[in-house]
């Protein structure tokens, strides 16, 4: 993601800020926590699994907000004569003509 994000920048399709680099941040420390506790998951008992099932699903909306608002910044960091960042390399997009 961060390669595709650095890439569209390079391109022109998105606008470098600070609010993106700490959208991009935000995502990749609720990634590391839903990580660690699947990895915690996978060495618990069926017993332990429902004492941890409150953790993993907050991790889990913790990612999942994240995610929702690295995708809003890259809307709003979209130049304004381009159309929305969707994460496709350029040459991958349709060709839009304007008549």
């Amino acid at each position: 993601m961060t390669a595709k994000i650095r890439s569209a920048i390079a391109s022109g399709q998105l606008e470098p800020s600070d609010a993106l680099e700490k959208s991009q941040r935000a995502v990749a420390a609720s990634l590391s926590t839903v990580e660690a506790r699947l990895e915690q998951l996978q060495k618990t008992s069926e017993a332990t699994w429902e004492d941890m099932r409150i953790d993993v699903d907050t991790a889990w909306e913790d990612l999942s907000r994240s995610v929702q608002k690295l995708v809003a910044r890259l809307s709003d960091q979209s130049p304004p004569d381009r159309k929305p960042f969707d994460g496709r390399e350029p040459q991958d997009q349709e060709q839009r003509v304007d008549l």
